[in-house]
């Protein structure tokens, strides 16, 4: 009857070790899950926040963005299934188009290799970008980023916004 007793008591012993495992594991996986999605959301929010700093140069400042500054989507590109497994319908949807309105931005300054990367731009080239600024604002605020600062980064502008 005490080995039986014995044998039960290791046996707890064995389940109660599996179970602690089993949810020591899974806590382990969310933060490791958590840590993964908010790493992603950074680096692909600093994309949009580099696009935004361009686009506010061609709005606010009437000229574009230095030429060695180039407008990526690599952290879209490689986090955007994890993200759209986080975000809800309209967030994601949000940034998606962010990263449409980043697509159009480029194709809007490949004008500059052409006119040259220190020449104003147009009022209207400046109108067609507002919509883009805005539409990457609503991605970075679908990331819950906010536009912190109105000011465009140094690195971003041309020669000739310091003249």
């Amino acid at each position: 009857m005490i080995a039986i007793i014995v044998a039960l008591i290791g046996l707890v012993g064995v389940l109660l070790t599996i179970i602690a495992d089993g949810v020591l594991s899974t806590r382990r996986e969310k933060r490791h899950h958590d840590s993964e999605v908010k790493s992603a959301s950074r680096l692909v929010c600093f994309e949009l926040r580099r696009a935004l700093a361009a686009a506010h140069i061609c709005v606010e400042k009437k000229h574009w963005w230095s030429a060695d500054v180039q407008l990526t989507t690599e952290a879209w590109q490689k986090y955007q299934s994890l993200l759209a497994l986080e975000l809800s319908d309209n967030n994601w949807r949000a940034v998606a188009i962010a990263f449409e309105a980043v697509d159009n931005l480029r194709t809007i300054g490949a004008y500059r290799l052409v006119l040259g990367a220190n020449q104003q731009i147009t009022d209207s080239t400046a109108e067609q970008i507002a919509p883009v600024r805005r539409d990457i604002m609503r991605g970075m605020e679908a990331l819950g980023f906010q536009d912190d600062s109105r000011q465009s980064p140094s690195s971003l502008q041309s020669s000739s916004a310091s003249q």
